[in-house]
């Protein structure tokens, strides 16, 4: 009785590269989406983060009957009277140990954080950046094009801030400025057009008559007779 031999079918060098490849792409596209969901959120985080602080500046309109004063896009109302300035991830409290907020939220991002501007006693104004600039919420030019709001930035002063929070008595938004279109990834490759050939210029050649024939002998050798013609 004869065993079956079964034969062991090994992977080409070929079948192991298309593998490879189909792995690589896989894994690309489950990376952007990984970063997709991420953006997405911490942008979310932000809105809710603006609609908290948002809440805690009407609980302080409410106790002093002004909103708080603001410095370089921070609020100031902690301390001695609500008057000195909160820091973006420490308590909201004042000297009278009331407690607005356990932690002033500040941007996931670490490059980045809100921006609060009080416009008079009674408004305000409160930024922050999303990353996702096509987001539903994020401010637009006239043409619908992604813009950020003029004068407002959400780093130290390069980021425009693109959301808005605003007190419920404002009804206009700042001014926006158009975002700078990202430069292309490629670009068409410079031809270079050949250089022109220079025409060679043809040398005159001066044609010799038949008729006239030059022979040149070495140096002593005799000339031959002149002939002399016959007399009649």
């Amino acid at each position: 009785m004869q065993k079956s031999q079964k034969k062991q079918h090994a992977f080409t060098l070929l079948e192991l590269l298309i593998v490879m490849i189909i792995l690589a792409l896989l894994s690309g596209l489950g990376l952007m989406a990984f970063g997709t969901i991420q953006q997405k959120s911490r942008d979310s985080r932000r809105k809710q983060d603006l609609a908290n602080i948002s809440k805690a500046l009407d609980v302080y309109y409410n106790d002093y009957g002004v909103y708080p004063d603001s410095n370089a896009g921070l609020i100031l109302g902690c301390g001695n009277k609500g008057s000195e300035a909160c820091n973006w991830g420490d308590p909201w409290q004042d000297d009278n140990d009331t407690l607005y907020m356990s932690a002033l939220p500040q941007d996931p991002a670490s490059n980045q954080n809100y921006f609060y501007d009080q416009l008079s006693a009674n408004s305000y104004y409160l930024f922050a950046s999303l990353e996702n600039e096509l987001d539903g919420d994020a401010s637009v030019d006239e043409a619908g094009a992604p813009s950020s709001y003029r004068g407002y930035f959400c780093d130290d002063a390069t980021l425009g801030c693109n959301y808005l929070v605003k007190s419920t008595n404002i009804m206009t938004d700042p001014a926006v400025i158009t975002l700078p279109e990202a430069s292309p990834s490629t670009s068409h490759p410079t031809v270079t057009k050949p250089p022109t050939p220079t025409p060679t210029k043809t040398p005159t050649v001066t044609p010799v008559s038949p008729a006239t024939t030059i022979i040149i002998r070495p140096t002593g050798y005799p000339l031959p007779p002149t002939a002399t013609p016959a007399k009649e």
